[in-house]
């Protein structure tokens, strides 16, 4: 048997042939050592949200480590906890997105899971988030009421609000995508513009997670 690397050329067809070197098999290729597990910063144990700022943004490139790997190789991920209706949280472009989903009537606490997966070795770690009591919350607060369907939602989105309200549809960084005015009653929205995802729907003290 024979064996031959041969390059043609798309434009004219020609044939270029190329000998085989004897007792030469691939190029050779650099193998890096991995002895090393990766390590999340013993500094970073907990994340702190209150009623005015209900979105934390953290940066894992200097949280997260690993000796003998490079950070944009290390896979970072996001484990909730079963039934979490309190919180989001996902890591997006290195960095790590926590969102409070809804009103507190007293400081309260919840947790989710930081895993972290470097060339085969998964490190996990518990990190506490603390919600401040919503500022809204108390005998003469107003209470909205807010419905949605269908949800996942497609092109559009039927919102039921118990009074008029301003609302904002956000993403999970915080980014305003839409800003409505409901009434009172059943409210058809436009959602075509919006692509694939998870959003939140913020009118007076209640917040929606939608999904798309």
């Amino acid at each position: 048997m024979v064996w031959e690397v041969v390059k043609i050329n798309p434009n004219t067809g020609t044939k270029t042939v190329y000998p085989i070197i004897r007792q030469y098999w691939w190029p050779s290729m650099m193998i890096f050592q991995d002895k090393q597990a990766p390590v999340i910063s013993d500094v970073f144990t907990s994340v702190s949200l209150t009623s005015v700022q209900r979105t934390s943004k953290i940066y894992l490139g200097d949280l997260v480590t690993d000796a003998d790997n490079q950070n944009a190789a290390i896979v970072k991920s996001v484990i909730l906890n079963d039934g979490e209706a309190l919180i989001n949280a996902r890591v997006w472009r290195d960095s790590l997105i926590v969102t409070q989903l809804q009103d507190v009537s007293s400081d309260v606490q919840t947790s989710f899971t930081l895993k972290v997966n470097s060339n085969g070795k998964v490190v996990t770690k518990t990190i506490t988030v603390n919600l401040e009591k919503s500022t809204t919350t108390g005998i003469n607060a107003p209470t909205i009421n807010v419905s949605v369907y269908p949800n996942p939602i497609k092109d559009y989105v039927n919102i039921s609000i118990t009074e008029d309200s301003q609302a904002i549809i956000i993403d999970l960084s915080g980014k305003t995508l839409i800003s409505l005015t409901l009434n009172a009653g059943s409210n058809r929205i436009n959602t075509s513009a919006l692509p694939s995802g998870v959003y939140l729907l913020k009118a007076g003290n209640k917040v929606v997670k939608l999904v798309k």
